[in-house]
């Protein structure tokens, strides 16, 4: 299998270069400034979509140090060189959906994702939503992967990324463009050596400790391949592997640690669009998702291995009724089989029906879906939402929404051996969500800030509990509320020549004589989560009123900055609050927070070519911080980073 990966990215790679050599020309005067973008409409409750220049300062970093810095999620660091999971308005990390091309790559063995091997390398686009809808089959939101879409122009894109960090870490990341008009191809490699090596102190063992045994390497490919079969129909292969190796550190009250994991995924997706074909637009999409995990701590002899096959199927058929109004219909449909001895299986399948009209009375949009779902192992509950929009100014909107969706129980929880549980229930939660968008812009300054206030009720929670042998049960019921603002200003130094109403996501310079304006930004989020146990199936549950562990209640991220033509310096201060470690809040780690100084500086070379050059210095006051109990966090890091593009 993997030998049939390397040969069809020599092919792609390969025809394409032998297109490029014949389309090419040097006398190309046209290239002066590309604009790649304009910020599209928030069409979601609430949607946030991470700017493309946050992209590039971790473009040696894995998505977990971008979202604990940039968003509103809370990242449950299990420590440097072991998992990483995110949590959305005080969700387990299973309830969180994680979509590439709008397929869910959720792991189906365990039902979650490990975001410490991503690399932010290979994607362009990132975006978080906040809140639940019919269709994402989540119960908190989810996050969306994917790269821009392809232009089908006659192009050749390189780029070439290498860093270093002080833990003794080394990453290299490339990405390759090749275009006609037909044909569109990206490449894109990251590979990671790590040693993590940093000094701290050990409260456990009251001494000086160096992390060890905490080696790892990574490996990414990922390549979008895209053939405009006509103007309206574009047919795409989407390829992704990822490979992870790493040694697992022993915790700060072990003094060895023999544990080793190895992790590997070959993803896929065939993608078919037919857009206008009349008032009728299409999208089939179809998966094949091979996953491979295994675990070892030979210390105990212990040895586990688990190997996963998953065939995800959408199909999409959406009918615009008229200029205000339309309506989709969409089939969903899912195989999922672990591969060995036990041969356990889920299968699902359903329907999703949606409808949208906008500008009822001039000032409300509306949004309403219904889903129906069935599997063969247990019965579901049918699923709705509805998404209101009103506009009061044009500077101003309100939006409200409710949901009403559940969470599968996955392979392992259902069939892990020795452990599961066949009769364990869907988790059911519903959701409403209200709050506001205001927008302005004047010559110098845009302002943005998004405040929302959002309760969700789940039933049938799920957890594990037991003695010698853990079992998943059926038996909380969990409250969440909170409010959650995102607030940005942008001041630009000189008047601006583009209109103010229009803001650019990205200009690419290749001429050293047009310059973007100087401008000073801030930016602002904060979330307020509360967690709490409202019922339980175990008597004397002491866990009832309490917060969920590692849920904290305040989180505060602040960033002013300033860019212009070539430099970019921003600071960023992050104030994560108390998290409680036992579900009766007798035990807890302290708030903590965190100085991040980035700075980059871009050199211009020759015509369609620059350099980009950045130092990330982390923890600048070298705060003593744990993410889970045993797992203490680096102090004063830094990270070094040199960008090559070729336009």
């Amino acid at each position: 299998m993997r030998m049939i990966f390397i040969i069809l990215f020599i092919f792609l790679s390969s025809n394409t270069n032998g297109q490029k050599s014949t389309t090419i020309k040097s006398t190309d005067t046209i290239r002066q400034v590309t604009v790649i973008g304009y910020k599209p409409p928030i069409e979601k409750s609430i949607e946030q979509i991470i700017d493309s220049n946050i992209q590039k300062w971790h473009s040696n970093s894995n998505l977990q140090q971008l979202l604990q810095l940039h968003s509103n999620v809370f990242v449950k660091n299990y420590g440097v060189s072991t998992l990483s999971t995110i949590s959305i308005r005080g969700s387990s990390a299973a309830q969180t959906a994680v979509r590439w091309h709008g397929i869910n790559i959720n792991n189906a063995i365990t039902g979650i994702t490990d975001f410490s091997t991503i690399p932010v390398s290979l994607f362009d686009e990132y975006s978080i939503q906040y809140g639940s809808q019919a269709s994402n089959n989540s119960l908190s939101g989810g996050l969306n992967l994917g790269n821009k879409s392809p232009t089908f122009t006659k192009r050749t894109q390189v780029a070439l990324a290498v860093g270093y960090e002080s833990i003794e870490n080394k990453n290299i990341a490339s990405t390759c463009i090749l275009s006609t008009s037909k044909i569109s191809n990206t490449l894109k490699i990251n590979y990671l050596q790590g040693n993590n090596r940093y000094h701290f102190y050990n409260a456990d063992q009251d001494r000086q400790d160096t992390l060890d045994h905490a080696d790892q390497i990574q490996l990414g490919i990922l390549n979008d391949f895209n053939f405009k079969c006509s103007p309206n129909q574009i047919i795409s292969l989407h390829s992704w592997f990822q490979k992870s190796t790493r040694q697992i550190p022993p915790a700060t009250f072990e003094n060895y640690s023999a544990k080793n994991e190895n992790i590997e995924s070959f993803r896929n997706i065939l993608d078919w669009k037919i857009n206008q074909l009349g008032p009728f637009s299409f999208q089939t999409k179809i998966g094949l998702l091979l996953e491979n995990y295994t675990y070892e701590d030979s210390l105990i002899f212990l040895k586990t291995n688990a190997s996963l096959i998953s065939v995800p199927l959408d199909i999409i058929s959406t009918y615009r009724i008229n200029h205000r109004q339309w309506a989709s219909l969409e089939l969903i449909a899912n195989h999922a089989q672990l591969r060995g001895p036990s041969q356990a299986s889920l299968n699902r399948a359903g329907l999703l029906a949606s409808y949208s009209i906008d500008r009822i009375f001039k000032r409300i949009n509306l949004k309403t879906s219904l889903q129906y779902e069935v599997t063969d192992v247990f019965n579901l509950p049918i699923a709705g939402s509805i998404l209101a929009n009103m506009k009061l100014f044009s500077k101003l909107h309100f939006y409200s929404s409710f949901s009403r969706n559940y969470r599968m129980p996955t392979l392992n929880e259902l069939y892990y051996n020795p452990g599961g549980n066949i009769q364990l229930e869907p988790e059911i939660a519903k959701n409403i969500e209200g709050g506001f968008q205001f927008k302005h812009y004047i010559p110098r300054l845009s302002i943005e800030a998004d405040q929302n206030v959002y309760y969700r009720k789940v039933d049938n929670w799920i957890v594990w509990y037991g003695n010698a042998i853990l079992t998943p049960h059926n038996i909380l019921g969990v409250n969440s509320r909170g409010l959650e603002t995102n607030l940005s200003f942008k001041y630009q130094l000189k008047t601006p020549k583009y209109n103010p109403q229009i803001e650019l996501i990205e200009v690419e310079v290749v001429n050293r004589s047009i310059k973007p304006n100087p401008i000073l930004t801030f930016n602002l989020l904060y979330a307020y989560t509360l967690s709490t146990t409202q019922a339980s199936h175990l008597p004397n549950d002491y866990s009832i009123g309490k917060q969920l562990p590692y849920v904290p209640r305040y989180q505060l991220k602040i960033n002013p900055g300033y860019q212009n033509a070539n430099w970019d310096i921003q600071y960023i201060y992050a104030y994560t609050g108390y998290r409680f470690v036992t579900t009766d809040e007798s035990q807890w780690l302290l708030p903590y927070s965190t100085s991040n100084i980035f700075v980059s500086y871009r050199l211009p070379l020759l015509a369609h070519q620059a350099i980009r050059a950045t130092i990330r210095v982390q923890n600048l006051f070298s705060e003593t911080y744990q993410g889970i109990i045993g797992r203490t966090m680096p102090g004063r890091n830094y990270t070094l980073g040199l960008l090559y593009q070729f336009h």
